[in-house]
C-alpha cells in the first residue's frame, strides 16, 4: 500500500522525484572502501541477512561466555522502520544506472558489516549498538506521522532523506572501524618492540656467562648510531638481522609477543618476525592479540588456539585470590561473595579484575563495597565511566588537573616524564615563567587518575594503563549529552591537540624571551615543545588564542632562529635539514585550512625559514672535531662536515624559491660587517656557505676563489690534515667538476679520500659523500663501470645509515639511474629512476622540486626506450606541478617546457608516425 501511494504521487508531482546522484555517490564510496565485488553483493544483501549476522554474533558471544548485549531487541526498531519502508523509497528514487540496487540494500550491508568488524573490538561494538539502538528510536518516530503525511510530496523526500542519512552514519563508522582494526599514532612502534626484544635477548646472553661475546652486527648497529647521533636502534640498522644472529647464537628461544592488536603496523611486525624465524633453527614465536580481521587474515595458515572467557577462569581465580588479601574487609562469608561477584562479572579480562580490585582497596565499610561493585558492570567501559563520573565530582581544580593528565598522556608524541608532565600542568606557564611552588605534587598527579595512568619505575615516564583508555576519551564524545558529568573529560583527539599545542607554544615562547639563569627550571618541558609543537598544531582546531601564540613566535625572525637552532642541532637527527621544512610545509596547509585564521596568520605562509637557517649557521661556532666529545662541550650534536652538509640542501632550498640573490647579498654583507672581528672557524665557514651559493647561482669561477680563500686561511690555521680543511678540497674538487676540469676534481677527491681512510670508517658519512662526489667525477670522464661501482657502494652504504628514503640515499639512486643510462642500459635505468621517484614522493612530496627533477630524468629515459607517449605524460606531469611550485619563469620549468615542445615538434604522439629512435641529446642535452 505504501508503495502505491508513493507510485502514485510520484506521477502526479514531477519535482518530488530524487535523483540518482545520492545514491551514486553513496555506491562509489562504499566502492572505494570494499572494491566494485562488494557493490554487486548489495543488489542482494536483505533484512533476513542482518538477522543471521546478529544470530551468528548472539551464538558466538554465548559460546564464549560473554554476554550477548540483546542484540536483536536493540536493532529491531531500526531494521523494522528500514524495512517498512524499502521498496516504497525505492519507488521514489528513479534511477538507471542503480536499478538493481535500492537504498535498503545498501543499508542492509553496510549494517552487515560494521557488526561483523565491530564484533571483534568490544569496545567500539557496545558504543555502536548504542548508537544504532538510538538511531532506531529516532527513526521510528517518522511512523506516527504516516496517516497524517504520507501522500505528501515532502514527507516522502523526508523518508529518502532518512535513509541517506543512515547510509551516511554506516558509512562513517565503517571507516573508523578500518582506521582503528590496525592500530593508531600512539601505539607501540615497530622499532622499539624489536628494540626491546634484542635488549632482552642481549642481556640473556651477557649473564648466561661472563666471558659471552654479542654478535658483531650488535656492536656495529649501537658504533654507528652513536657515531651518527641516534638515541637507539631504527629501521636503518635492520633489526630482523640483528635479531636472527642473536636467536642463532643460542640454543633455543621462545618469543612470545602479546598484545599485537596495539601495534602500529601489526602485520609489517608479524611478517618480520615470520621471516626471521623461517631463516631460524632455535626460534618459535607465539603471537597474542585480539581476534582482529586483518591479523587472523596474516595468520591464516598457522596454528591458532582460541581462548575462551572459561580457559582462564582458574587463572583469573587465582590472581583474585592472592589479590583479595589487600581489601579492606576481613574473612569470611561477605569475603566470599565479594570474590565469586569479582569472578562472575569478570569475563576473562584481567585488566578488569585489576582494576575492580585496586578500587575497592580505597573503600570506607563493606556497604560502600558492595555498592561500588555494584557499580562495576561487566566491560572496561563501565569501568571508565566508574572513574571518570568519580573525578566529575572532585572539586574544579582537581577535575581540571585530571583533565589535563588524561589528555597530555593520551596525545602526546612520546611518554612524558612525570616531572615533564608536571610542567606541562603548571598553571604559571602562561605568565612567561615557571614557579616550582606551583607545581603539581607527584602523588597528587599519581593518586588522582589512579588506577588510569601507571608510572614505569625504571624511567619515571607516565603511561596509560591500557590503550583502550585512550579509544573511549576520544570515541564516546560524539555519542553523549552535553549535560553529563563525565563530559569534560571525553573530547575530541583534535581538541586535545589544540590545548597541547597552546601550552607547547608558551613554552617555546619563554625560551625565547628568558635569560640563561632561568634554564633550570624551564627545562621541565622545554625539549618536549620545542620538538613538538608543531606536530600538535597541525593536528589541532584553529582557535584565536593559538593563532596569536603562533604569530608571536614565527613572525620573530630570533624567535624563528632559537627553535631552528633546537631542531637543527640538538634533536639527535642526522641531516634533520628535511624535517624543518616538512613542518613549515604541514604547518602553512593547517594555516591555510583554517578558516578564520587571522590576516598575520595568513601573512606566514608567505614567510620562508631558509634565510633564518642561513643566518642561525652565520652566528654558531660549531666544532669541526669528528667525535661526540667536542660536540659535547659545545652543546651541539653536528660536525662541521653536517653543518655543511645542511648548508648545500639550503642552498637548494634558495635556489627553488628564488631567494639565493637574497641569501647571497645577505651573506656579503654580513662578511664585510664584521671582517675584522670574526673568529678564523667562523671566517672559513662563512666563505665556504658563499662559495656554495655562487656554486649554485652558476658562478663557478666566483665559487672555486671564494673557496680557495677559505682553504688558505685554514690550512695556515689549522693544518693540512684537518678535518675543515679536508672538507674545503672536497669542495674545490666539486667545483672544479661543475667546471669542466674533470682531472683536477678526480686528483682532489682521490687525495682527501686516501686521508679519510686513514682515521674514519668505511661507512662514515663524509667518507660515503667523498666516494659519491668522486663516482660523479668518474662518470663525467666516461668511466661509468668504475663510477657505477663507487655509487653502489655509497648507496649501500648511506642505505644502511640513513635509511632506504632518505634523501641523500636517493641521491645516490638518482646517480646510479644516471650511470645505466650513460651505459644505454635503459632498463636498469628506469628501475632507479622509478626508485627514486617514489621514494621522493614519500619522502619530500609529489610536487617537490627534486621530485619533479627526477621525473625528468624518468621521462628522458622513457624516451631512450621508445616510449614516447609515457614520456610526453611524464614530463607534462613535472611541467605542471613545476609551474605551479616554481613559477613559469623558473629554469627547471622552462627547460621542462622546451623539451615537451621539441617531442611535440617531433610529432612522436602522432601514432601514424613510423617512431625511430632518437636521443634525448637531439631534443635537449640531459642535465648531469
Amino acid at each position: 500500500m505504501i508503495a502505491d501511494t508513493f507510485e502514485r504521487e510520484k506521477s502526479s508531482h514531477p519535482e518530488s522525484r530524487v535523483t540518482e546522484s545520492s545514491i551514486q555517490l553513496a555506491l562509489e564510496a562504499h566502492s572505494k572502501q570494499h572494491g566494485y565485488d562488494d557493490v554487486l553483493n548489495v543488489r542482494h544483501c536483505s533484512a533476513q541477512d542482518v538477522l543471521d549476522t546478529i544470530l551468528r554474533l548472539e551464538c558466538a558471544y554465548s559460546v564464549k561466555g560473554k554476554a550477548t548485549y540483546k542484540m536483536r531487541t536493540r536493532l529491531m526498531p531500526l531494521i523494522t522502520f528500514v524495512d517498512r519502508y524499502a521498496q516504497a523509497v525505492d519507488t521514489l528514487v528513479q534511477t538507471s544506472t542503480t536499478a538493481c540496487v535500492n537504498l535498503a540494500a545498501l543499508v542492509w550491508r553496510l549494517l552487515q558489516i560494521n557488526l561483523e568488524v565491530a564484533s571483534s573490538m568490544t569496545k567500539y561494538f557496545v558504543s555502536l549498538l548504542g548508537l544504532l539502538e538510538d538511531l532506531g528510536s529516532a527513526v521510528s518516530l517518522s511512523t506516527e506521522f504516516e496517516d497524517m503525511f504520507l501522500e505528501q510530496p515532502r514527507y516522502q523526500r523526508a523518508l529518502v532523506d532518512i535513509y541517506m542519512d543512515i547510509i551516511a552514519i554506516l558509512g562513517k563508522v565503517r571507516k573508523m572501524l578500518k582506521k582503528n582494526d590496525c592500530g593508531n599514532d600512539v601505539t607501540k612502534s615497530a622499532s622499539k618492540l624489536f628494540a626491546s626484544l634484542i635488549s632482552q635477548i642481549s642481556s640473556d646472553i651477557e649473564m648466561r656467562s661472563e666471558n659471552s661475546v654479542l654478535p658483531s652486527c650488535l656492536v656495529e648497529a649501537y658504533e654507528r648510531s652513536l657515531k651518527l647521533g641516534r638515541p637507539s636502534i631504527s629501521k636503518t640498522d635492520s633489526p630482523e638481522e640483528i635479531l636472527l644472529e642473536l636467536t642463532s647464537s643460542l640454543e633455543r628461544t621462545f618469543l612470545i609477543l602479546d598484545g599485537l592488536d596495539e601495534m602500529e603496523n601489526p602485520k609489517d611486525v608479524m611478517e618480520t618476525l615470520l621471516q626471521v624465524s623461517s631463516k631460524s633453527d632455535s626460534l618459535q614465536i607465539t603471537f597474542v592479540s585480539r581476534d582482529v580481521p586483518s591479523i587472523r587474515k596474516t595468520l591464516l595458515e598457522l596454528p591458532r588456539i582460541e581462548i575462551m572467557a572459561s580457559d582462564v577462569e582458574k587463572d583469573i581465580d587465582s590472581y583474585i585470590q592472592a589479590q583479595s588479601k589487600n581489601l579492606p574487609i576481613e574473612g569470611g562469608q561477605a569475603k566470599d561473595d565479594i570474590i565469586r561477584e569479582i569472578s562472575t562479572k569478570a569475563e576473562g579480562m584481567f585488566l578488569w579484575v585489576n582494576i575492580v580490585l585496586e578500587s575497592l582497596c580505597n573503600t570506607k565499610n563493606l556497604t560502600q563495597l558492595r555498592e561500588m561493585l555494584r557499580q562495576f558492570s561487566t566491560g572496561l567501559n563501565t569501568i571508565y565511566e566508574h572513574f571518570l563520573l568519580n573525578l566529575a565530582q572532585q572539586a574544579p581544580h582537581r577535575r581540571n588537573l585530571a583533565k589535563g593528565i588524561l589528555h597530555w598522556v593520551c596525545c602526546a608524541t612520546r611518554l612524558l616524564t612525570v616531572e615533564e608532565l608536571q610542567f606541562a600542568l603548571s598553571p604559571s606557564a602562561s605568565q612567561d615563567q615557571v614557579h616550582q611552588e606551583q607545581k603539581s605534587f607527584r602523588s597528587t598527579i599519581l593518586d588522582l587518575c589512579s588506577p588510569l595512568v601507571v608510572v614505569t619505575p625504571d624511567t619515571n615516564h607516565i603511561r596509560l594503563t591500557h590503550h583502550s583508555i585512550r579509544d573511549y576519551i576520544f570515541g564516546n564524545a560524539s555519542f553523549m549529552s552535553l549535560n553529563e558529568p563525565k563530559k569534560v573529560f571525553l573530547t575530541s583527539e583534535q581538541e586535545a591537540n589544540t590545548e597541547l599545542a597552546t601550552r607547547c607554544l608558551e613554552y617555546v615562547r619563554m625560551r625565547a624571551i628568558l635569560p640563561a639563569t632561568t634554564e633550570v627550571e624551564f627545562n621541565g618541558l622545554r625539549k618536549y615543545a620545542m620538538v613538538s609543537w608543531c606536530h600538535h598544531v597541525v593536528r589541532s582546531s584553529y582557535r584565536a588564542d593559538l593563532g596569536t601564540k603562533i604569530v608571536t613566535l614565527m613572525s620573530s625572525s630570533e624567535r624563528r632562529q632559537i627553535w631552528l637552532f633546537h631542531v637543527l642541532f640538538q634533536c639527535n637527527e642526522s641531516y634533520p635539514f628535511q624535517r624543518i621544512f616538512q613542518l613549515q610545509k604541514e604547518l602553512a596547509v593547517w594555516i591555510k585550512s583554517s578558516a578564520q585564521r587571522s590576516s598575520s596568520l595568513t601573512r606566514l605562509v608567505a614567510t620562508d625559514w631558509s634565510l633564518d637557517a642561513l643566518e642561525l649557521l652565520m652566528k654558531l661556532d660549531i666544532s669541526s672535531s669528528h667525535d661526540s666529545t667536542s660536540r659535547a662541550q659545545n652543546n651541539l650534536n653536528i660536525s662541521y662536515f653536517e653543518r655543511m652538509l645542511v648548508v648545500r640542501d639550503l642552498a637548494r632550498r634558495l635556489d627553488q624559491n628564488s631567494l639565493l640573490c637574497r641569501a647571497t647579498t645577505k651573506l656579503e654583507e654580513y662578511r664585510m660587517a664584521s671582517k675584522t672581528t670574526q673568529k678564523m672557524a667562523r671566517l672559513s665557514c662563512l666563505l665556504n656557505t658563499l662559495g656554495i651559493l655562487y656554486d649554485q647561482q652558476g658562478a663557478r669561477e666566483l665559487s672555486l676563489h671564494t673557496h680557495f680563500k677559505a682553504l688558505s686561511e685554514q690550512e695556515s690555521q689549522l693544518g693540512h690534515e684537518h678535518p675543515e680543511t679536508l672538507w674545503t678540497l672536497n669542495e674545490l674538487g666539486r667545483t672544479y667538476r661543475h667546471l669542466g676540469i674533470l682531472e683536477e676534481s678526480k686528483k682532489i677527491h682521490e687525495r682527501v679520500l686516501a686521508r679519510l681512510k686513514l682515521t674514519l670508517p668505511e661507512d662514515h658519512p663524509e667518507l660515503v659523500w667523498t666516494i659519491n662526489t668522486l663516482a660523479t667525477t668518474l662518470r663525467k670522464q666516461g668511466h661509468i663501470q668504475d663510477a657505477l661501482h663507487l655509487h653502489l657502494k655509497a648507496y649501500h652504504a648511506r642505505s644502511k645509515s640513513l635509511g632506504a628514503n632518505h634523501p641523500h640515499t636517493l641521491l645516490s639512486c638518482d646517480d646510479i639511474a644516471k650511470c645505466y643510462r650513460d651505459q644505454a642500459q635503459f632498463h636498469n635505468s628506469l628501475s632507479w629512476y622509478q626508485k627514486v621517484v617514489r621514494g621522493r614522493i614519500e619522502v619530500l612530496g609529489p610536487e617537490n622540486p627534486d621530485t619533479l627533477r627526477s621525473l625528468n630524468g624518468l621521462g628522458a629515459v622513457l624516451v631512450r626506450l621508445g616510449r614516447y607517449f609515457e614520456a610526453i605524460e611524464t614530463q607534462s606531469r613535472a611541467l605542471e606541478a613545476q609551474q605551479r611550485v616554481l613559477g613559469k619563469d623558473h629554469k627547471h620549468t622552462e627547460r621542462t617546457r622546451k623539451l615537451i615542445d621539441s617531442l611535440n615538434t617531433l610529432q612522436l604522439r602522432r601514432p601514424h608516425i613510423s617512431f625511430r629512435v632518437i636521443t634525448p641529446e637531439q631534443i635537449l642535452p640531459i642535465e648531469r
